[in-house]
């Protein structure tokens, strides 16, 4: 009875949908809450089978999904916080019920779980613990770890010129890569901005002040890949910074000089060091 009333929900609900927004906020909200019910009534059980993880495996599917197409364009009815919490939950539910219950889709979620924490430098001694030989050795682990490597990697280094920039490139080259998911890449897209955020900092904190008046606008796009100019531009807005055009009408990122005004320079780097996203 259950899973016939999650097979409900994403037949008859989202399928019917399908051409509304994908923003739709009432129909994420109306999901959201019957998928937590759902969750529930299996925990009321005391339920831990294959059935579990049929219904698990269909909700962080459509979670994923909505959780990055909601945070690009917010509505009312989506909270980030809220939303993280209820795909972590589900997400653990699931990575439990797989100690008990094979799938078949195991590696895919597995892969999910440790792109959802790849930023956590416990990931690996935990995933080591839980995950079989078998599972770790498939193809979606194998790039979900090439990821979570690339990345921890670059959050890690110390304040380095170029070409870092061009290794923080290596992270979103993986991502767009036949290898990966379009739900991998979703599940990713918060880690994006931290990612970003970083080589923003490394960036102002780079010792060259050649550096600092030689990045292009549409560099820093490609490399990072936003998906624009006007993307990559909001993103330093966010955090203080500017781009402005040069004597040859080219658009390059601004960075105040630490030596000629070191006020300012502190003041700009404290901001982007301490500033959330948007």
């Amino acid at each position: 009875m259950i899973q016939r009333s999650n097979d409900y929900l994403i037949q008859e609900i989202l399928q019917k949908n399908e051409h509304s927004p994908p923003t739709n906020g009432a129909v994420y909200a109306f999901i959201r809450d019957r998928f937590r019910a759902i969750r529930k009534d299996f925990k009321f059980q005391k339920y831990n089978g294959s059935e579990l993880v049929y219904c698990l495996e269909a909700q962080i599917r459509y979670l994923i999904w909505a959780g990055y197409s909601h945070s690009v364009f917010p509505t009312t009815e989506f909270s980030q916080p809220q939303h993280l919490e209820q795909l972590m939950e589900s997400m653990s539910s699931l990575m439990e019920a797989y100690n008990s219950t094979a799938s078949s889709n195991e590696a895919e979620f597995r892969s999910y779980f440790v792109l959802l924490r790849m930023l956590d430098a416990d990931i690996f001694r935990r995933m080591d613990t839980e995950i079989s030989k078998e599972i770790m050795m498939t193809p979606q682990m194998w790039n979900a770890w090439r990821l979570v490597l690339n990345s921890q990697h670059n959050m890690n280094r110390g304040h380095q010129p170029t070409p870092f920039l061009f290794q923080f490139s290596v992270i979103f080259q993986d991502l767009a890569s036949e290898r990966t998911t379009y739900l991998a890449a979703c599940i990713t897209w918060r880690q994006n901005i931290s990612i970003r955020r970083r080589a923003m900092l490394m960036m102002m904190h780079a010792s060259s002040s050649q550096l600092k008046t030689s990045l292009r606008l549409e560099d820093v796009a490609e490399l990072l890949w936003f998906d624009d100019l006007d993307q990559a531009k909001s993103f330093l807005e966010c955090y203080g910074l500017a781009a402005e055009k040069d004597d040859e009408d080219v658009l390059r990122i601004r960075f105040k000089d630490p030596v000629g005004n070191a006020n300012c320079w502190k003041g700009n780097f404290s901001l982007l060091q301490q500033c959330g996203h948007r």
